[in-house]
């Protein structure tokens, strides 16, 4: 399966992983573990985002768009911000 394009797919895997969790765990684990819930393919797995300025290269296009689901669900708070979390813990908001 290609990596879906809007949020909502990805959030509520997200979301759902983290509840089997008791709520929190940590971000290479919510990686693997809701690529698996989505069923995304080893080619969509390792594929990168291309070179821009200020970005490396080599950058896995699925953790940034994991990341940026993340970050809309801080916002409308969903889960907790790394600075209420830690870093590398994605938590859900209580």
């Amino acid at each position: 399966m290609p990596i879906p394009t809007t949020d909502g797919p990805i959030a509520d895997a997200l979301l759902e992983f983290l509840n089997e969790c008791g709520g929190e765990a940590s971000a290479a684990k919510v990686a693997d573990e809701v690529a698996k819930k989505l069923k995304l393919s080893d080619r969509e797995l390792l594929r990168t985002r291309p070179p821009a300025k200020g970005r490396e290269s080599g950058e896995s296009f699925w953790r940034h768009r994991l990341r940026q689901v993340k970050f809309a669900l801080v916002r409308t708070g969903k889960l907790e911000p790394a600075s209420q979390s830690g870093r590398g813990v994605w938590r859900l908001a209580k």
